[in-house]
């Protein structure tokens, strides 16, 4: 699904100039497309998963930008497992929000894909999920931490 796919299109005429509004790419916001006047709107979970899976159809590449991403914008959140002898590799990561561990572990040609549930450092669960269900469960944790502090929602409106 494209992300032009998920966005809705009952937006409201600006309030400014009375010109058509349209939405950011990642959903994050929406902006007059004649005078630039704009604001943001609550994050759809839909739209940044879709921005999310752009950055995983193939797996190295997707591995390492979802990586790299995380590392930038989640640094205390990020935790980053490497593997080898001489040169370190980067073969795991978890994005701990909240309650849950969104673990990503390349192994070979393929992508595993875990939630892991924590309480109280005590892992609870750990569901092994296909990667399109990963990420729209780690979208949405996402929106609802972005929806409830501004500084989270900064730090996710740097995501696509």
């Amino acid at each position: 699904m494209s992300k032009s796919n998920v966005m809705s299109n009952t937006l409201q005429n600006c309030s400014n100039c009375g010109g058509r509004m349209a939405h950011a790419p990642d959903g994050r916001s929406v902006s007059c497309v004649y005078c630039g006047s704009g604001s943001v709107i609550a994050v759809d979970p839909r739209a940044l998963a879709a921005g999310i899976a752009v950055d995983s159809k193939s797996v190295h590449a997707g591995f390492e930008k979802l990586l790299v991403t995380f590392r930038e914008t989640l640094p205390s959140e990020t935790t980053v497992y490497e593997s080898g002898l001489f040169v370190k590799k980067p073969h795991s990561f978890d994005v701990t929000l909240d309650e849950f561990k969104f673990r990503l572990t390349r192994e070979g040609q393929k992508l595993i894909a875990q939630r892991v549930t924590i309480a109280g450092g005590i892992t609870l669960k750990t569901e092994t999920m296909n990667l399109e269900a990963w990420i729209t469960a780690l979208a949405e944790k996402l929106s609802e931490m972005a929806q409830a502090s501004a500084a989270a929602r900064d730090a996710f409106s740097r995501l696509t």
